[in-house]
């Protein structure tokens, strides 16, 4: 007589029915599904967050360098022009010749402010032009004015303006201009030219390499 499936197996023990061990099994598989499933979940959100952290690091980084590149571009374009005007410079205003040509370099003002004023001369019909750069300080944007030629010798301070002052560069710091000693330059009179590029105000805020020029110009 064989045994049922209910009889004891040998040693007076019931053997495991299979469905029970099955459901057990089911029920273990579930809860470590569900608990990988929250930690994917956790993973995955960590990750977009540095992703996120990461494109707007790179976006930031992008904005200066974009930023400081174009700042130092419109200095490099302001001082050639500034140097090609300033080698047609037949008289200097402002600052007074005389403070050049005590060795020192005529600067900005702390606060970034300055102007230079000369005269050269004009394209056709205009006899002269009385030409200025202006850096304005608070604003850090480098202009250029043109004055009327006629107003009294040695107060250039009363010379009006022809035109609204047309914008060179934007974000340059400072501005210095120095007269070379003419024995060191074969006799010759040289006007040196420094613009200083940099970012604008804040934590960011730095200042880039200056750029230098010299030019030959006339008897000032």
């Amino acid at each position: 007589m064989s045994p049922s499936s209910d009889s004891p197996a040998q040693g007076g023990r019931l053997l495991p029915e299979p469905v029970h061990a099955s459901g057990r099994r089911a029920s273990r598989s579930s809860g470590n599904t569900l608990f990988e499933v929250l930690v994917a979940l956790g993973l995955m959100g960590l990750v977009l967050a540095a992703v996120g952290e990461l494109s707007v690091a790179a976006r930031h980084f992008f904005a200066q360098s974009t930023d400081q590149g174009t700042c130092f571009r419109e200095a490099a374009m302001a001082c050639f022009r500034m140097g090609r005007e300033l080698r047609m410079c037949r008289e200097l205003y402002h600052p007074d010749p005389a403070v050049l040509d005590g060795g020192q370099p005529w600067t900005a003002s702390p606060e970034g402010s300055a102007v230079v004023v000369f005269r050269r001369p004009g394209p056709p019909p205009r006899a002269d032009q009385v030409v200025g750069f202006r850096l304005d300080g608070s604003r850090r944007v480098l202009e250029r004015l043109l004055y009327h030629p006629d107003f009294p010798v040695g107060q250039s301070s009363q010379a009006r303006l022809m035109e609204p002052p047309r914008r060179l560069a934007g974000g340059v710091v400072g501005m210095a201009l120095w007269s070379p000693d003419p024995s060191r330059r074969h006799g010759s009179r040289f006007l040196g030219l420094e613009l200083v590029p940099g970012r604008t105000s804040g934590a960011g805020a730095r200042t880039g390499l200056p750029l230098r020029l010299e030019v030959r110009v006339g008897d000032l």
